[in-house]
């Protein structure tokens, strides 16, 4: 399973797939099932960093400008989500540690961060992040 902009969602979204694999295969899967596309912006410096990340991050709100016939694919949301969607009751899925919900077309950097969606820092800060808490798949923005 691999999965992009999930941020502090990713583990409920493995959790239900690990479920599901043990289910059909009566093992769990090994850890080359699992993948997450993260934002990276390294840099010497914070503020270079912050920059950088601006810079990969427009890449967030272009990702919704495609033909219509590519926004949602055949099973890529459940009938009931489908549903909710068409109503314009979709619930926020982008979400912070402290329950904020973003808006990843419109989003800064920091927000961005907040969310793990963007890993963005200096090699020594981004190295201490993800030591502190490696089983997270949004390891480097839990400080």
């Amino acid at each position: 399973m691999a999965t992009l902009g999930t941020g502090y969602a990713t583990r409920p979204l493995y959790d239900a797939y690990r479920e599901g694999y043990v289910a059909t295969h009566g093992r769990q899967p090994g850890a080359d099932r699992f993948a997450y596309l993260g934002l990276v912006a390294v840099a010497d410096n914070e503020a270079e960093a912050h920059r950088l990340g601006k810079l990969v991050s427009v890449y967030l709100p272009s990702s919704g400008i495609v033909a219509p016939q590519f926004r949602n694919p055949p099973g890529y949301l459940s009938v009931e989500d489908n549903v909710k969607l068409m109503r314009g009751e979709a619930k926020p899925r982008t979400g912070t540690k402290d329950g904020r919900f973003i808006d990843m077309r419109t989003a800064g950097v920091q927000e961005l961060i907040d969310v793990g969606i963007l890993f963005c820092g200096t090699p020594t800060r981004s190295t201490t992040r993800s030591s502190r808490s490696p089983n997270t798949a949004a390891a480097w923005a839990t400080c």
